[in-house]
Formats: structure tokens, C-alpha cells, sequence
């Protein structure tokens, strides 16, 4: 599994589609959306992929306390992510939504870079078991 990153704002509207297929593949995939303040793409998604229209404003609207919540074909887990930001050496905080399915992890996340990038990049490199016979796609990622 490794992650398909959508591209999000008005750039990435003809782009947006081509990660909505993975939701009935038969392999695992892993969708990361970045720029969820743009709510239209939020909607898209969460209607795509059957989200409660609660979760999808949960989602677009940071600030949200860290916690799981169970639905009949999925979780939705909020919670934030801290990275150290290179620039400016502060400690960062932003929210950060996953929603799990059968055969899907989907991301959201305020903005490009994040924590995770260690982990797609070992599951590019085919070094995780998780990784084996699987399909992805990556597209660029911008707000």
C-alpha cells in the first residue's frame, strides 16, 4: 500500500477523480488528500466514499478533539500530528483525519509535508510486507 495523494484546490479539480476507483479495488490502497479547508473536495470525497456529513465537517473544520469513531464499514480516527518544522525550529501541530475501510486508508491533512513520508517511501522501496502485490498511483499534492 502506498499512498495516492490527491491534488486538492482549483488546480487539482480534473485531477481529483482518479483517486475515487481505488475505494472497490481488490488491493489496499492508501489515499492521502492535503488542504482540507477546501470543503468541496472534502464533500466529493466523503460522499464518494460513504462518510456521515458530520465526519466530513469534522474533517474540514480543524480544531476537532482527538478521538475514534466506529461506523458499520469503516473508522474515522481524528488526531494531530506533530512534526518539527526545519524552518523556523518550532514544534508544529496540525489536524489529521484517517478513515479506514475494508480495503482503503484515506488521509486528511491541513497541508503538503507531513510526518508520514518515511513510511511511503519504505513502501515504495518494497521493504514492508504491507506492500506486496499491490497497485498504486501517487500524484503531486498542492492547495
Amino acid at each position: 500500500m502506498l499512498p495516492s495523494d490527491l491534488l486538492s484546490g482549483a488546480a487539482g479539480r480534473a485531477r481529483d477523480v482518479h483517486v475515487l476507483p481505488h475505494r472497490d479495488s481488490p488491493t489496499s490502497t492508501w489515499i492521502n488528500v492535503t488542504g482540507v479547508h477546501d470543503e468541496s473536495i472534502v464533500r466529493r470525497i466523503g460522499e464518494h466514499f460513504g462518510l456521515h456529513p458530520l465526519v466530513q465537517k469534522d474533517i474540514a473544520h480543524t480544531g476537532q478533539r482527538p478521538r475514534p469513531e466506529m461506523y458499520d464499514d469503516h473508522v474515522y480516527l481524528v488526531s494531530e500530528m506533530l512534526y518539527h518544522d526545519g524552518e523556523d525550529h518550532h514544534l508544529r501541530a496540525e489536524q489529521v483525519s484517517f478513515v479506514l475501510g475494508r480495503n482503503y486508508l484515506t488521509s486528511f491533512q491541513e497541508k503538503p509535508g507531513d510526518v508520514f513520508e518515511p513510511v511511503r517511501e519504505r513502501l515504495r522501496k518494497g521493504g514492508a510486507s504491507a506492500r506486496r502485490e499491490r497497485t498504486i498511483s501517487r500524484m503531486p499534492c498542492s492547495t
